[in-house]
């Protein structure tokens, strides 16, 4: 079984030391894919750089609602610069709305996920989106995008985005399908280094596996 990761942070520091092995070894190991994912400026340029220099990488660019303070045309110039002259960038993200913390105010993050929803109708990509106990909030604003239908969302970690839960999302145009970005694929997420089990490495397809099932 050929696998794609859909959402990992390769460019995290905790990979530092042996990102390289572990990236080289992947072909090896089942990942025929992977979409390594920004969450702000500087992830966003390391996530490029990866998928510039790994053949299996794609790359998203985004700022996650931890980031939203920082969101002004400016990291939105960038981001659209980075879309348009890189065409291993897949997708914008990940993008969306985190209560759980509420480090941000929830109106700014609201703001940046609004603006950058804007961004990925323009470029015509899929969104990646991010949200954790905000589900409500997030179905309101996806819902002012009822022309947004041709690109697909990737969500994770709110509980109204689950598959199983598929059918509560009354929008045209949004589907799970982790096959979009890149066709023809066995997709599922790790989101490593942040979410995989301490037993199983990070580069290890057992855990793909295990999603699978």
């Amino acid at each position: 079984m050929q696998l794609f990761d859909t959402h990992a942070h390769m460019d995290a520091d905790r990979f530092d030391q042996d990102r390289a092995e572990i990236l080289a070894d992947m072909p090896k190991r089942q990942i025929r894919y992977l979409m390594n994912v920004g969450c702000d400026a500087s992830s966003s340029l390391a996530s490029v750089r990866l998928a510039e220099e790994y053949p299996f990488i794609y790359a998203a660019v985004g700022s996650h609602p931890d980031d939203a303070a920082a969101i002004g045309e400016d990291l939105i110039a960038l981001y659209r610069e980075l879309a348009t002259q890189h065409q291993k960038v897949r997708a914008i993200g990940e993008i969306g709305l985190d209560y759980h913390y509420e480090d941000v105010p929830r109106a700014q993050q609201k703001r940046c996920f609004i603006r950058q929803l804007e961004l990925a109708r323009e470029l015509k990509l899929p969104v990646i989106v991010h949200e954790r106990e905000a589900h409500g909030d997030a179905l309101e604003i996806l819902q002012d995008f009822p022309d947004y239908k041709a690109p697909r969302m990737y969500p994770h970690r709110g509980l109204s985005f689950r598959p199983s839960n598929i059918s509560y999302i009354p929008l045209p145009g949004l589907f799970y399908h982790t096959s979009e970005v890149l066709p023809q694929n066995d997709g599922s997420y790790t989101e490593k280094p942040f979410l995989f089990p301490v037993s199983v490495p990070p580069d290890d397809p057992v855990f793909l596996l295990l999603l699978r099932r």
